[in-house]
């Protein structure tokens, strides 16, 4: 892992990308942090075709060339009442990209819970005898999964969960991102 407070490390941003330096070495700073194991949640907000997606993306470059894990996704409106869609699309994204001994460990006790919202996680780990519960402790269930799930691979490497377009998250997503946190 290269550090990103190294004086010798220059962040890989797009030349081309002009007019937002400040945002620049403000989402490096917390880059840094996040990096360090100092979790941290930033929103880029404003109106529509101002270039959020675009400084995310210099986010992800720099991301990556300091060794970090990223994931992306995208929140649709069509699937704003569905329970976690955006995270198990993140989920689903982490676990079909690495081999099953990886899934295996960064799934864990959880490798039930993991599979009811992700199948494809089901089909490569076999989980046995899970059983169902209230839907409020599914609920808890989900939330402690995908925490640790993230949490196994930040063990390893700084991740960056990129969520575009969160306005069209539900509810469900947003308490996860904060129970994450």
């Amino acid at each position: 892992l290269v550090s990103v407070d190294t004086p010798e490390y220059v962040p890989s941003f797009d030349p081309g990308f002009v007019g937002r330096e400040p945002e620049l070495l403000r989402l490096k700073e917390l880059w840094s942090r996040a990096a360090l194991g100092r979790p941290t949640i930033v929103l880029l907000a404003g109106e529509s075709g101002i270039g959020k997606t675009q400084l995310a993306g210099q986010l992800v470059g720099l991301a990556r060339n300091s060794g970090g894990l990223v994931v992306r996704t995208r929140c649709h409106e069509a699937e704003h009442s569905l329970f976690l869609q955006p995270i198990a699309d993140s989920v689903r994204n982490l676990a079909v990209s690495v081999d099953p001994d990886r899934l295996r460990e960064a799934a864990g006790e959880e490798a039930g819970t993991l599979a009811r919202l992700v199948p494809e996680i089901g089909l490569v780990l076999r989980p046995h005898a899970y059983r169902a519960s209230t839907p409020d402790v599914e609920r808890r269930r989900s939330f402690e999964a995908v925490t640790s799930f993230f949490r196994s691979f930040a063990l390893r490497q700084p991740v960056l969960l990129v969520l575009d377009d969160l306005h069209n998250a539900g509810l469900s997503t947003l308490e996860l991102l904060q129970y994450m946190l």
